[in-house]
């Protein structure tokens, strides 16, 4: 069989025949840049050590048929893919495998007119949700999906992590804002799903592409339903003895059908590093709620949550709120405060039912604490459902003499993976498997993960398209 360097240098050679120069790149500069997305383990890992693994070629598409042609070249000559978005992943699954090459999505921009009649608007997969959200806005419309990662999160990328965002709890996941798909398959083929509301004709394919983080398919055009910008907020805050007694509060309220857009409970460690101006609820835990709506209705809301509320707590000034909605993007400086005492940190979310989330979370806080080199272990949870809702855990250390770091934060995640499971939870709620969760798939699905593998196998058998990731097959290419 004929050597990798030889396939390669039969792909790249038909390649520059078909594309311009421009739209492909083999600079070590460029080469670079792509090597990475946000995962904490090699973010802290690259600045502390400089290791770093870099593909072999950068790939900039411009349409879908660009895609479906890299693509049936890859699968002719066995070149793996790598599907990048914006980059702002945290459990690696953008890492270029060995020999890969990047195919970046971001010249895919393409955002078409709003469909007011039916609120709903086509977007190309490299467009930014930042710059979406301002287009909708400037026509008086929303998505009204807003994750960590909006300055720099690409909508592609969104749908193949299954993301949410911090007004979820309202209006849910982006599965929920999903209306269609189109997607190149592993083959080359583009298949493109119906603009309705819902359908009953067996199972809903989008299903396969979303959360798939680029393993079965590559994202080229999507239909997103839109609506009318709020023009009525209500901000609250309120404060309990502990977080335990906020879960209780926030389940009643779901209970009852109250679901505000944000929903964020902080336990007395996270209140102490973010809110440490507010001396007065120091030891306590915080919730900060955000309602929003067109009409008396959110006034309505509101007042009832309060009633709800205040017999597990008290309400607090609102200006928590104002600080979080101010500061929810400053990531950046965060990352640069921690690596400047040589400390390492990660924030791992996970689900649960209301009846586990308090066993998860004293189980964790108990175990991760206990790891030596572990200096805080802060939770808060956000994005409620009526049965239940989503914990994230940050932990941040140092690593003791004689321990890597690469030790230390895998017997973090190690800890915490198996904890939630061993309480009923999901080792995931939002952020994906990547390279980071993949050792723990078989535990989540059971036996589910055969089909999951068996899809692969049917749709990529050549394993082309981000080989490594979210189902943990480990076979070379």
């Amino acid at each position: 069989m004929d050597s990798f360097e030889d396939r390669y240098e039969e792909f790249y050679g038909e390649l520059g025949r078909i594309l311009p120069t421009d739209r492909y790149s083999d600079s070590i500069v460029d080469r670079i840049i792509y090597s990475r997305d946000y995962w904490p383990l090699k973010v802290f890992g690259e600045a502390m050590d400089g290791e770093i693994e870099v593909p072999r070629l950068v790939l900039y598409p411009e349409s879908t048929e660009d895609v479906a042609y890299i693509i049936k070249l890859a699968n002719r000559y066995r070149i793996p893919i790598i599907p990048y978005g914006g980059g702002s992943g945290v459990v690696g699954a953008a890492y270029p495998s060995k020999n890969s090459v990047v195919m970046d999505l971001s010249g895919l921009n393409y955002i078409g007119e709003v469909d007011d009649e039916n609120l709903i608007i086509e977007v190309g997969p490299g467009v930014l949700i930042f710059d979406l959200e301002r287009y909708l806005n400037s026509k008086g419309y929303t998505l009204r999906h807003i994750p960590q990662s909006f300055p720099e999160a690409e909508v592609g990328g969104l749908i193949a992590t299954r993301s949410t965002g911090e007004f979820s709890s309202k209006y849910g996941g982006i599965e929920d804002l999903l209306m269609s798909l189109e997607v190149v398959l592993p083959n080359g083929i583009v298949i493109r799903t119906k603009k309705v509301p819902r359908r009953s004709v067996g199972p809903r394919i989008e299903e396969i592409f979303i959360g798939s983080e680029g393993i079965y398919g590559v994202i080229t055009r999507a239909v997103l339903k839109i609506r009318p910008i709020p023009n009525i907020d209500i901000r609250k805050a309120y404060v309990f003895d502990n977080f335990l007694a906020g879960i209780k509060a926030i389940r009643e309220m779901a209970r009852y059908d109250i679901f505000p857009p944000v929903v964020r409970l902080y336990d007395r460690e996270e209140v102490h590093l973010r809110f440490a101006e507010y001396p007065d609820i120091t030891g306590k835990s915080l919730l900060l709620l955000i309602f929003e709506g067109y009409d008396d209705r959110v006034v309505l809301e509101a007042d009832y949550a309060e009633k709800i509320l205040n017999k597990y707590g008290k309400e607090y000034t609102s200006d928590p709120v104002d600080k979080w909605l101010d500061k929810r993007f400053d990531v950046i400086s965060e990352i640069s405060r921690i690596l400047s005492i040589g400390a390492v940190y990660d924030t791992i979310e996970v689900s649960g039912l209301w009846s586990d989330l308090p066993s998860i979370y004293n189980s964790v806080k108990d175990k991760a604490s206990s790891i030596k080199g572990v200096i805080t272990v802060m939770t808060h949870l956000s994005h409620i459902y009526r049965h239940g809702g989503c914990l994230y855990f940050t932990v941040g250390g140092i690593p003791p003499e004689n321990i890597t770091l690469s030790e230390f934060y895998h017997s973090v995640w190690k800890t915490i993976m198996e904890t939630v499971l061993e309480y009923g939870g999901s080792i995931s709620h939002h952020h994906g498997i990547g390279l980071m969760r993949r050792r723990w798939i078989s535990r989540e699905h059971g036996d589910g993960v055969y089909l999951l593998r068996a899809l692969k196998e049917s749709l990529d058998p050549r394993k082309i398209l981000n080989p490594y990731k979210l189902i943990g097959d480990d076979d070379e290419i």
